[in-house]
């Protein structure tokens, strides 16, 4: 069964995000488009994450906490977790590494907490789109500890993307997934990097805009779901595909998703819809 997936959405917290991107509007859009599965991944934060959660648990969306972290090298790495208590332990230190540069709204925008009603009940005052002190290495190391995932954010673009600021992927990392774009040419980014042919692809939008919520377009295939939702065994699925017919791509990665995310299961199944039962599930060892 195939589901389709958006790994990389700002909130109205990042301060380059629309004010329109609100916890219910960015669930409510990602419903509308057919989306069976979102991660919010705003800039060195995850202030907006439990609003969302909830805006998503009421819905039948499948939520995954996360955030964009920026390393000292200035690499935006794509940091997801398991629950929402890991990604809070994440937010807490990357907020001590982040520099005390106090926010301009006039240059850079507001950066609104809410709440799962869309109110604004805070906002942030230190500038969040900055690099924190910590090294891409020790941002691999940290979430990894936490039980979550680091993808490589927009490797095809020419700035704050690790292929563009360090000219290579560290092999130390241990790295299989880079995200690229969404309007990234997949084939034509494969053939002018065949350096990059033993790493898997995965498509995100990096929505700052509620219009750039993806489509039903990145799609993942979890093989054999069906027959375990027919007997009950939910639970232990394994992913084969990133995007429609291109299976190849993510395969080998059932292992990593074997823990289920109490906090992001489906509060009452609707079992009539694809995503029906699935859970957000912990992205370990996808990048081990």
């Amino acid at each position: 069964m195939k589901y389709a997936v958006d790994l990389h959405i700002h909130s109205a917290l990042s301060p380059c995000a629309h004010e329109d991107m609100t916890p219910n509007n960015i669930v409510n859009m990602a419903v509308m488009k057919g989306l069976d599965a979102i991660a919010l991944t705003d800039h060195n934060s995850g202030a907006n994450l439990e609003a969302v959660s909830i805006c998503a648990r009421n819905q039948g969306l499948v939520f995954i906490p996360g955030m964009e972290v920026e390393s000292c090298e200035e690499i935006h790495l794509i940091s997801l977790l398991p629950d929402l208590k890991s990604a809070l332990k994440l937010h807490e230190i990357v907020y001590e590494a982040l520099p005390a540069i106090q926010n301009r709204k006039d240059i850079f925008g507001s950066q609104y907490i809410m709440d799962e009603n869309d109110q604004i009940i805070g906002e942030e005052k230190r500038l969040l789109v900055t690099a924190t002190s910590l090294t891409a290495d020790e941002v691999f190391s940290l979430v990894t500890s936490l039980g979550g995932a680091v993808i490589p954010a927009h490797v095809d673009r020419s700035s704050y993307s690790m292929i563009s600021n360090l000219g290579l992927i560290p092999e130390e990392l241990k790295i299989k997934y880079l995200e690229i774009s969404k309007n990234c040419d997949r084939y034509a980014y494969r053939a002018a990097h065949p350096e990059l042919d033993g790493y898997k692809l995965i498509r995100s939008s990096d929505a700052h805009y509620l219009g750039d919520i993806l489509e039903r377009e990145s799609m993942i295939e979890i093989e054999g779901r069906a027959a375990r939702e027919a007997d009950g065994s939910t639970d232990g699925f394994g992913l084969i595909g990133e995007e429609s017919g291109q299976a190849d791509d993510m395969a080998g990665i059932g292992e990593a998703l074997r823990h289920v995310d109490e906090a992001s299961r489906i509060r009452e199944p609707d079992k009539d819809k694809p995503s029906a039962g699935l859970t957000a599930c912990e992205l370990i060892n996808i990048l081990v």
